[in-house]
């Protein structure tokens, strides 16, 4: 006869028992109402080193160390779990070898139909390996840490999603002169000018490294005792692994002297660009003097020249005129007289002309 369907899928005791011991990362074992190990699977055997006849009927007191077996700490788990139904704990525990291992432990009581106490069923997963990852991270973060707070240069600290300071290292201290008690909870806009919190600048630069992931900027910045100096900023968003906010890394450096330097290099090159401006204007100067005395020296020659041919023809000219009321027409020299006259007129005009004509050039 064929037993009903579901006493067929039902598994039998000696499948789960299969089940059990054929679990590796997992150290699964029953213990007896005192804590003695009446099972041992091997994942068990894997974890702890030992085989089932070494452990069978001794206490499971025996993977603990002295510090917790001094404490008690094995019968304080089984009277737990018989209390609250199950006791989770993260602790060290000991393999056969005496290494130790960072172990996940939960023990639950395993009752009769009748509700009596049949012992424990104790299931331990080592967590070694991430315990070590765990410890890494920790040791790296804590290193970071004591980095970051030493360093006195630049101002590092971080701000919450809402721009409020959070943490405070030494350099911002030194560099913006708030203790950290004074600045940690207020905002972060306390360093901007008045000028730049009306404009609402602190505000932009998040949302920019909240758009970009990164935002970088140049200016004055207020210190604690109302000071101003010039800063070189890069304001960093900062996500958790599900993609939230959870605030921004702020790097403030002082560059005053820098941008003093800058400003004072300036300017001299502003100065140097004057002073050969001004060189160049003299010169220039100095150039037009010149042409300006040659004109006046070609001037007064010209004119000397000019006098000279002027009253070259003007002396012919007047001394034949004086001449001729004394003289009668029929006199040789009359004629002559008449012919010289004419001839300086002829060569008075020309001059005029002449001069005319270069004054009309000029």
């Amino acid at each position: 006869m064929t037993p009903p369907r579901d006493q067929q899928s039902k598994p039998r005791p000696e499948e789960f028992a299969l089940l059990v011991d054929a679990v590796q990362d997992y150290a699964i074992f029953m213990l007896d109402p005192e804590g003695g190990i009446r099972s041992w699977n091997s994942g068990a055997s894997r974890i702890f080193g030992y085989g089932e006849n070494e452990v069978t009927g001794r206490q499971f007191s025996l993977f603990y160390g002295p510090d917790e077996l001094a404490a008690g700490k094995p019968g304080q788990e089984l009277d737990t779990a018989l209390r609250d139904g199950r006791v989770e704990d993260e602790g060290w525990r000991i393999r056969k070898d005496v290494s130790r291992l960072w172990a996940n432990t939960v023990v639950t009581p395993l009752r009769n139909e009748d509700g009596g106490l049949r012992g424990f069923v104790k299931v331990t997963r080592d967590l070694t390996a991430r315990r070590a990852a765990e410890e890494h991270l920790r040791q790296n973060a804590e290193i970071f840490q004591l980095l970051v707070s030493a360093v006195r240069d630049y101002a590092i600290f971080m701000l919450d999603a809402k721009g409020n300071v959070a943490t405070w290292n030494i350099g911002a201290q030194r560099i913006k002169q708030y203790a950290p008690a004074e600045i940690i909870g207020r905002h972060f806009s306390t360093f901007y000018t008045e000028e730049d919190k009306g404009d609402g600048k602190p505000e932009r630069e998040l949302a920019s490294a909240r758009e970009q992931g990164s935002v970088e900027d140049e200016g004055w910045r207020v210190r604690k005792d109302g000071s101003r100096f010039w800063a070189s900023v890069v304001i960093t968003a900062v996500y958790d692994a599900q993609g939230t906010l959870r605030g921004f890394a702020k790097v403030t450096r002082d560059i005053t002297d820098r941008k003093n330097a800058e400003e004072t290099q300036r300017a001299l090159i502003e100065q140097r660009e004057a002073r050969l401006q001004a060189e160049e204007e003299q010169r220039l100067a100095e150039a037009s003097y010149h042409i300006a005395q040659e004109a006046n020296r070609t001037k007064d020659e010209f004119l000397m020249t000019l006098s000279h041919e002027l009253r070259t023809p003007m002396t012919a000219i007047l001394g034949w005129s004086r001449m001729l009321p004394a003289m009668s027409p029929d006199n040789p020299v009359f004629q002559e007289a008449i012919d010289s006259i004419a001839a300086g007129a002829l060569l008075q005009a020309r001059l005029i002309d002449d001069i005319l004509d270069v004054s009309r050039i000029v």
